[in-house]
């Protein structure tokens, strides 16, 4: 994990835990609801996302992002990491960040061809 700070805030430590630990019934669902606001990670929160997302691919069978901005640094690590989700039966992304190189990452991942208006960078 890039950095030297791994300390995250409450709800992210939660939201990581319920992952790891299946708590969260295969449902994952973060960001915001309302378009003035987005939750900006910082580069190791995404990567630490990215890692948990990868190590237990077989756990989230829905995933819902909105409003959230992972960052150029992170972006196309979580992406690659959205394409190993092998259990995946919902997926909902909405108003997302993932830097410069991260929607094309993201669509490749997906096994979909990038649609330039589509990808935010």
């Amino acid at each position: 994990m890039a950095g030297n700070d791994d300390t995250f805030p409450a709800w992210f430590e939660t939201l990581i835990r319920s992952i790891e630990d299946g708590s969260c019934g295969g449902r994952v669902s973060f960001g915001e609801r309302d378009p003035r606001w987005s939750t900006k990670l910082t580069t190791n929160m995404t990567e630490k996302l990215a890692e948990v997302l990868r190590t237990h691919h077989e756990i989230v069978t829905d995933l819902t992002l909105t409003f959230i901005d992972f960052g150029a640094a992170g972006g196309a690590a979580l992406a690659e990491s959205l394409g190993s989700l092998n259990s995946l039966q919902s997926l909902q992304l909405s108003n997302l960040d993932f830097g410069s190189n991260g929607g094309a990452a993201l669509a490749e991942s997906l096994g979909k061809p990038a649609i330039p208006s589509a990808v935010s960078t």
